[in-house]
């Protein structure tokens, strides 16, 4: 079971008030939901949904077999459930970590094309493409028309990720 599944259906038990905070009835949606609010009472020092969940949030994760905090799991760890399928299922096969994951899901946004490409070779020829992708990252857009100074300079970022992937996964081999 994911760990959004387990929080959702520990909150489901815990709180009539808790479904209801999101218009997706998705355990992925209203666990984002809830802890969204919760970090937000945080950072604006209110207690609309602190003191109703907090504790038992607190609770829940720190019974994990390997506890963690609800803070750094909503930063970090809970928009990876919102990436693409494909990208999660490449994530999967590649044994990427968060890291990795969320640079291929740029590449994926930022030129779907190349990301399908890589996605449906063969793992070598995997890191192949994602090597010759990082040595130019401009290339993969320059056939695009752009308006002048947008979107090749914003796709740079997500190639640059994308080659600190490819060192990684070439000195491991």
């Amino acid at each position: 079971m994911a760990l959004s599944e387990l929080v959702d259906a520990s909150l489901l038990e815990f709180s009539n008030e808790y479904a209801p905070l999101s218009p997706i009835q998705e355990p992925k949606w209203r666990v984002k939901a809830l802890l969204g609010k919760l970090e937000s009472d945080r950072a604006n020092k209110t207690d609309y949904f602190i003191t109703k969940f907090s504790d038992k949030v607190d609770e829940i994760f720190s019974g994990l077999p390997k506890p963690k905090e609800y803070g750094p799991f909503t930063r970090n760890d809970l928009p990876l459930l919102f990436t693409a399928n494909e990208v999660q299922q490449f994530a999967l096969d590649h044994r990427l970590n968060k890291a990795q994951t969320k640079a291929i899901d740029a590449l994926q946004k930022a030129a779907p094309d190349v990301f399908k490409a890589i996605a449906q070779s063969t793992p070598q020829q995997a890191i192949q493409k994602i090597s010759d992708l990082a040595s130019d990252p401009v290339r993969p857009v320059t056939d695009r028309k752009f308006p002048t100074g947008s979107a090749p300079f914003r796709l740079i970022a997500p190639f640059q990720q994308v080659q600190k992937y490819v060192v990684q996964i070439t000195s491991e081999r």
